[in-house]
C-alpha cells in the first residue's frame, strides 16, 4: 500500500494526486498507447467509503468533467472512477436514508460504487480485490488494472506516537486492553493529557483517544473542539500536574471567584452533525445537537449548507473572501491546471 498508493492527508498529498491525475491523462493521450493501456491509466480507484473517499470521488469527477474534458475530449469516455468500500453502505456514520442517497448520487455521475469488498494487494499497475460475495460465477477475487489508487480507508499512526507508546508503559497497557494492541493513537484522560505522563504532554485530534471511552470520530469537528479546549486550559494557566487541573492563582483569575469552580471541567464533545460533498453541486448533510438529530438534507440545499459551513469556519475575514473568490473563479473559468 505505501509503495503503490497515494494518500490524502495534507495539502502535499492533494498536490501529488492532482499531478498524477494530469500525468495519466497526458500519458493516455500519446498516440503509441493502446486502448487497453489508456483504459488502465484512466481508471482511478478510491479505497474507503467514508466522507474522505466519497468527497474525493465527487471532486475528482468534477475535475474530470469540468476541466480535463476540455483538453482531452476523446479520453473522457474512457475514464472510470471506482469507489471501493469494505462495508455494506458508504458513509457509515450517516443515517440510512442519506447513505442510500449518497450512493445513488455517486452512481448517477458515473462513479462505480463497490461495497462489501476489500483490498488484498496493491501492485504498480493493478489492485487485487477480495469480494465478500459471489457474482456472475466469479470466485470472489479479481484483479483490477488501474492507473491511480488513492487510499482513504484510514491512516497509520505517526512515528512520534509509536515512540511514545514504546516509552510509556501505561500507554502499552491501555493499548492492549482497549485497542487490541494498536499504537496508532495516544490514550488521554478527560483533560486530553497523555496517560502516563506528568501532565506536560497533551494530545488531540486523530492521534488521541480518551481512555475507557468509545473513540470519537476522526473529524475536523472533533479536533477543532479539542483545540479550543486545550487553548482555554493553557491561556487560563491551569495547573495540569494536578489530578484535576486547577487555576494556578485564583487572585490572578477572577473567573474562579465568579464561577466558584477553580477546577477545569473535562472535555465533552458536542456533535453538531456531518456533511459530505458528492460532486456536481450535490451533497448530504445530517445536522444534530449532541445525540439529538435536528434535520437531514440532500442535494443542492445540502451543497449550499456545506459551502456555508466552510466559509464560516475560515480563520479570518480575509480567508473567507479569498476562498469565496476562488470558488467563483473556478466555477466561471475552470480550475488552473498549472503544475506547481
Amino acid at each position: 500500500v505505501d509503495a503503490n498508493c497515494l494518500f490524502l492527508k495534507n495539502i502535499e498529498d492533494a498536490r501529488r494526486i492532482r499531478k498524477q491525475v494530469t500525468q495519466n491523462f497526458e500519458a493516455a493521450d500519446l498516440p503509441v498507447k493502446t486502448d487497453e493501456e489508456r483504459r488502465r491509466l484512466l481508471t482511478f480507484l478510491v479505497v474507503g467509503g467514508g466522507p474522505t473517499g466519497c468527497e474525493f470521488c465527487g471532486e475528482l469527477s468534477d475535475f474530470v468533467k469540468n476541466d480535463l474534458r476540455r483538453f482531452y475530449p476523446r479520453l473522457a469516455p474512457l475514464v472510470r472512477i471506482i469507489l471501493l468500500h469494505r462495508g455494506k453502505q458508504v458513509l457509515p456514520s450517516f443515517s440510512g436514508n442519506l447513505q442510500t442517497a449518497a450512493r445513488e448520487t455517486l452512481e448517477n455521475q458515473g462513479i462505480e460504487v463497490m461495497t462489501s469488498a476489500s483490498v488484498s494487494q496493491v501492485d504498480a499497475e493493478q489492485v487485487h480485490i477480495q469480494k465478500a460475495w459471489l457474482r456472475r460465477g466469479m470466485d470472489g477475487k479479481m484483479a483490477l488494472p488501474c492507473g491511480l489508487t488513492v487510499w482513504a480507508a484510514g491512516q497509520i499512526g505517526q512515528d512520534l506516537v509509536r515512540e511514545m507508546h514504546q516509552a510509556i508503559p501505561e500507554q502499552q497497557e491501555l493499548a492492549q486492553s482497549e485497542a487490541k494492541g494498536s499504537d496508532r493513537q495516544l490514550f488521554v484522560d478527560k483533560w486530553l493529557r497523555a496517560c502516563g505522563t506528568d501532565g506536560s504532554v497533551l494530545a488531540l485530534g486523530d492521534c488521541a483517544r480518551m481512555e475507557h471511552e468509545e473513540p470519537l470520530p476522526e473529524t475536523a469537528q472533533v479536533a477543532a473542539q479539542q483545540g479550543a479546549f486545550v487553548a482555554r486550559l493553557l491561556n487560563r494557566q491551569y495547573d495540569l500536574t494536578q489530578p484535576v487541573p486547577v487555576l494556578e492563582s485564583s487572585e490572578k483569575f477572577d473567573l474562579a471567584h465568579i464561577t466558584k469552580r477553580p477546577e477545569a471541567s473535562p472535555f465533552r464533545f458536542l456533535d453538531l452533525g456531518r456533511l459530505a460533498y458528492l460532486g456536481q453541486s450535490q451533497a448530504v448533510a445530517e445536522l444534530g445537537l449532541g445525540s439529538t438529530p435536528v434535520s437531514e438534507t440532500k442535494g443542492l440545499a445540502a451543497f449550499v449548507l456545506w459551502r456555508s459551513v466552510y466559509i464560516v469556519k475560515q480563520v479570518s475575514f480575509r480567508n473567507r473572501v479569498l476562498v469565496l473568490f476562488d470558488w467563483i473563479k473556478s466555477r466561471l473559468f475552470g480550475r488552473d491546471l498549472t503544475r506547481f
